[in-house]
């Protein structure tokens, strides 16, 4: 279960970037800036609240790097398939790091 809220955290966290990411391509303070903006305020909100009740459950030095590069990992698999940004042989290497790091920090 305590996974499964870390989970959570990650994919709120990714998503209230990547709406970040859709709110530049829209005119400032248009409907669907605003809808953009206020959707990511909203996942970062519930991201902190998620963040904020696994504090109580892994120690610091854990929760934090692991959902800090999880979060890394899920907004650049996101840059690739929503806005076909590039992927190199270097991000690749560093995505298996990036996994291998979670992978230590947690067990």
């Amino acid at each position: 279960m305590k996974y499964a809220i870390i989970a959570i955290g990650v994919l709120l966290t990714a998503a209230a970037q990547v709406l970040v990411k859709f709110t530049s391509f829209h005119e400032f303070w248009s409907k669907k800036f605003m809808l953009f903006i206020g959707s990511s305020i909203l996942a970062y909100c519930c991201a902190f609240l998620a963040q904020t009740y696994l504090m109580r459950l892994f120690p610091l030095s854990k929760v934090v790097p692991a959902m800090s590069i999880a979060t890394m990992l899920a907004v650049f698999v996101c840059g690739v398939w929503l806005f076909n940004e590039q992927m190199g042989v270097k991000q690749i290497v560093g995505i298996l790091l990036g996994a291998t790091s979670i992978y230590l920090i947690l067990s």
